[in-house]
């Protein structure tokens, strides 16, 4: 019969910690795929996407429940960005992997995946990948 009465079946976007490292898994893993820092950041577009496509939620609303430890809605994230020295300054971001880096665990990168390209950028790309997967074509 089961436990009814988890929490992941009760309010399965409870925890947006548990879709960030469900998208590790999930997330394609070549270097080229991702923008050098983005690991942490990137992984929780699949929340947003969650949220937004298949919950119905605004997508403002979506991005910002995406990550549980901010409130930025898609132009806060990039007004918060605008104000760092480094984009002032018209250097990248900082990927150091210190308490200084600029994308780990923040929402800034990819506010306007969606908001330019769709959400088929997203999904577009995985089916494809699936598809050429269950065909036996190898991407290196």
């Amino acid at each position: 019969e089961g436990n009814t009465q988890h929490w992941l079946l009760r309010n399965p976007t409870q925890w947006p910690v548990t879709y960030h490292e469900l998208s590790h898994a999930h997330q394609e893993q070549n270097s080229w795929f991702e923008y050098r820092g983005e690991v942490e950041a990137i992984v929780n577009f699949l929340h947003a996407y969650i949220l937004h496509m298949k919950l119905g939620v605004h997508f403002n609303e979506a991005f910002k429940a995406s990550m549980d430890h901010t409130n930025y809605e898609p132009d806060d994230a990039a007004v918060h960005w605008m104000l760092t020295p480094n984009f002032r300054e018209g250097n990248e971001m900082d990927h150091s992997n210190t308490e200084f880096d600029e994308f780990r665990y923040q929402n800034r990168g990819y506010a306007d995946i969606a908001r330019l390209f769709g959400w088929e950028a997203f999904t577009g790309y995985y089916y494809t990948r699936n598809v050429d997967t269950n065909n036996g074509v190898a991407i290196d």
